[in-house]
């Protein structure tokens, strides 16, 4: 795919210098910062530090720190050191670099550079060149369906399982079904998925069916390994008949890992609807009720944070989700809460009695571990005024992303502007950008470099042009 050439001057910033060739680069300086670049992009977590005279460390802190979310670091360093390339810092981010002639760092020069934002490319035509076209000629990785809900790979097969949701007017009806690929790790081993045939969980759509009679209807889900990483577990935003409301349910699958059966009778892969209630053969359990012991009115998108480790989930514990939903206290209808898990139950971060939300505005969060504990929290944003309820076609929801820890999440003031770009290396419009949704970000061979990014292609929340959903893209981020 051609890729965008950006011309820019490398940024490099030159202290205390002390003379200067006829190309007017300075000699003998004793710091100089560049941007690493990639694909033509600046990078969102890596810089170029490199000096002349012997030093002793360097240390790189962050300019503006958020509930002591940080990636500040200390490098020591050996007397014929002279570069360093820094990584794992946050995107978007001013940091001022320290470098250290003794111990105390009392004798000591600095300068600040700040990291790109991100930058995806949505993979499709690379000669397209409209909106329009682009979103029309940009790659649906299967058919018949709009949104990826999670991907897992099969270790042993390195066969990649996505978890999708069909379309509600598909010839077979709405359903949580399943494809695999043919295997791979790279960009190109995402752009295609088969379905997993006589395997899925029929959900009711009121559109198009009678839900009166049917338990449970499902909504959004994401799919986690369990402790031993033997199954996976479901866990989805679902409306019981009895109840009418969204709550947050775990369903866990019967076979192997990565897992893609959940009927106990071992004569059947469906879920059909008599299967998906609590005592039969689908049969889920609530992970956090709506009412005054979560804060919660309404529970909907939810993710679970998910170390990167060789082996998947090794525990929920010490870990925590992000959900989006509306607080009994009428703070906000479309947030972001925290919750975090004791090894038993489920807990809601509240203020007093009341839900207390992280984002004030923003739906469908994507959760992306980056290190040491440390993860990206991206989601749809919007802004409206007091008062004033969010409209699908006429507010803009960028997608945004900052980070936190199972400690809490920094200021919602720190969000970060996360970029898309077509494949002809054109920068996707506002309008054309609020048509994407139900992002969803993997990484298959748990490395940072290669992060791709499943996505419904459009929708009627596309202020541009309001459209259905032509199904899942991928995308994959330029600038690690």
């Amino acid at each position: 795919m051609k890729q965008l050439t950006i011309i820019i001057t490398t940024l490099i910033l030159i202290i205390s210098c002390t003379s200067f060739d006829g190309t007017g680069l300075a000699h003998h300086s004793d710091l100089t910062l560049e941007n690493v670049y990639t694909e033509g992009y600046k990078s969102s977590t890596k810089i170029e530090v490199s000096w002349f005279e012997p030093a002793i460390k360097l240390i790189i802190k962050q300019e503006e720190i958020s509930n002591n979310i940080l990636s500040d670091q200390i490098i020591n360093l050996n007397n014929d050191t002279r570069n360093v390339t820094v990584k794992d810092l946050f995107a978007g981010t001013t940091y001022n670099v320290i470098l250290c002639y003794n111990l105390e760092c009392s004798n000591n020069i600095s300068s600040t550079i700040k990291t790109e934002e991100e930058y995806w490319q949505v993979h499709g035509d690379e000669l397209c060149s409209t909106d329009k076209e682009c979103v029309d000629s940009a790659t649906i990785v299967i058919e018949d369906s709009a949104t990826a809900a999670y991907a897992i790979m099969d270790e042993n097969t390195g066969i990649t399982t996505l978890y999708t949701n069909k379309k509600p007017l598909s010839e077979d009806g709405p359903m949580k079904a399943f494809g695999t690929n043919n295997g791979g790790t790279s960009l190109e081993d995402m752009l295609y998925f088969e379905w997993i045939p006589n395997t899925y969980i029929h959900v009711c759509d009121t559109h198009q069916e009678d839900c009166s009679v049917v338990d449970m209807r499902m909504a959004t889900y994401q799919v986690v390994p369990t402790l031993d990483s033997t199954t996976s577990t479901i866990i989805f935003e679902g409306v019981e008949e009895s109840i009418g409301y969204t709550q947050l349910y775990e369903l866990v699958s019967q076979d192997n890992h990565p897992g893609t059966d959940y009927n106990a009778d071992n004569q059947s892969t469906i879920c059909d609807f008599e299967d998906l209630s609590l005592n039969n053969n689908c049969g889920y359990n609530v992970l956090i009720e709506s009412g005054e012991d979560s804060g919660l009115l309404r529970i909907r998108q939810s993710k679970i944070a998910i170390p990167r480790l060789e082996n998947g989930l090794n525990s929920y514990e010490d870990t925590f989700m992000v959900i989006t939903g509306e607080d009994i206290c009428g703070e906000t209808e479309d947030g972001f809460f925290f919750a975090t898990y004791n090894n038993e139950t489920w807990t809601v971060m509240k203020n007093d009695n009341c839900a207390e939300p992280i984002v004030q505005h923003a739906h469908g969060p994507v959760l992306v571990n980056t290190n040491d504990g440390i993860y990206k929290l991206y989601g749809e944003t919007y802004n409206v005024d007091q008062g004033q309820k969010y409209s699908i076609t006429t507010v803009t929801k960028p997608f945004k992303m900052y980070y936190g820890t199972i400690n809490g999440f920094e200021d919602e003031s720190l969000l970060r502007d996360v970029h898309f770009v077509w494949a002809n290396g054109e920068v996707v419009s506002n309008g054309y950008e609020s048509g994407f949704g139900d992002h969803m970000i993997y990484l298959p061979d748990n490395n940072l470099e290669n992060q791709i990014m499943f996505l419904n292609l459009n929708g009627f929340d596309n202020t541009d042009l309001p459209a259905g959903s032509p199904g899942i893209g991928v995308a994959k981020l330029l600038n690690p």
